[in-house]
């Protein structure tokens, strides 16, 4: 299983991957967990975090497109929380991207 999922990569990727294998046989386990940690959703999580906290309305942006920006922001950020909890969140988050508009 691991060979398919080692010809299916490309660019960093694959350039992890080989230099995992190189060495030593690995097994798909060991691949998939390392890919994870490289490539993993927790971590484009945090990023997803930290860019919904830092986002701002921006010059020429309607309000109606910062509104569905940040929404996918929060779904992406909080993926396994409940919708009303994705709404909530939003509805805060949208005020605090007005407050420094000018």
């Amino acid at each position: 299983m691991a060979y398919y999922l080692l010809v299916a990569l490309k660019g960093p990727a694959l350039e992890l991957a080989c230099t995992l294998c190189k060495g030593s046989e690995s097994n798909y386990v060991d691949l998939v967990k390392v890919l994870e940690r490289r490539f993993g959703s927790e971590r484009q999580r945090v990023r997803h975090r930290a860019e919904l906290i830092s986002r701002r309305r921006r010059p020429g942006e309607t309000l109606a497109e910062l509104g569905q920006a940040i929404r996918k922001l929060v779904r992406r950020a909080y993926p396994d929380s409940g919708v009303e909890f994705q709404e909530e969140f939003a509805i805060e988050q949208f005020k605090n991207a007005l407050e420094d508009f000018e």
